[in-house]
């Protein structure tokens, strides 16, 4: 809740500075907008990188927030932070990888399960993976930048479809034996904008 946030910078002491005064409580949720919109943020000033895959490094136990469905309050802004960085990363090629700090973990309540699909949800649904349950995140880097490397950027065009600003499932097949494809689990249909000052609809009804 005590989140001083530092733009991007090669400048180490800016980062340890913005690291050491940070602090954390409960804050009655309204901690979960800031991170929500720290992911927007990234994936912001990645976008404007044209033809590349992009990826993001989402440091993060999880929220307590619905990627879809009711939500209130604070909640609700941190919903709508994370419905427009998955929409963006979806459109402008950004990877979102979600690394738990917090190591190996016992799901034993409503509140942990929420936790841990907000981890799959926004990495499955940007193309990226959700490195959880593990107390060595950092052993799964080398194949995230492998990810990165090398990959195959594939366009299709649904013919007499018109675009409905909602998210449908998408899948992606080989008939090569012995190979894992790994792509974004959802695509997101954007109606062409005629009102440049009109708010985006609301997530549960983009689904």
């Amino acid at each position: 809740d005590g989140w001083n946030g530092v733009n991007f910078t090669r400048d180490r002491s800016k980062l340890v500075k913005a690291i050491e005064t940070t602090s954390f409580g409960s804050g009655g949720g309204c901690g979960l907008a800031g991170s929500a919109q720290a992911l927007l943020t990234s994936v912001e000033a990645l976008s404007t990188v044209q033809h590349r895959r992009k990826t993001v490094f989402y440091l993060t136990i999880g929220l307590d927030v619905p990627i879809v469905g009711p939500a209130e309050g604070c909640k609700e802004q941190a919903q709508g932070y994370v419905y427009q960085a998955m929409v963006l990363a979806q459109r402008s090629n950004v990877n979102v990888y979600t690394l738990d700090p917090s190591g190996l973990r016992a799901v034993v309540s409503d509140f942990d399960r929420r936790q841990i699909e907000y981890l799959q949800e926004t990495a499955e649904n940007t193309g990226g993976r959700a490195i959880i349950n593990t107390n060595e995140p950092a052993s799964h880097v080398d194949a995230i930048l492998d990810e990165a490397r090398a990959y195959y950027l594939i366009g299709y065009e649904l013919p007499k479809r018109a675009a409905d600003d909602r998210f449908h499932r998408i899948e992606v097949k080989v008939n090569r034996p012995g190979v894992e494809v790994h792509t974004r689990s959802t695509r997101f249909d954007a109606k062409p904008v005629a009102d440049p000052g009109k708010s985006p609809p609301p997530l549960e009804s983009a689904v």
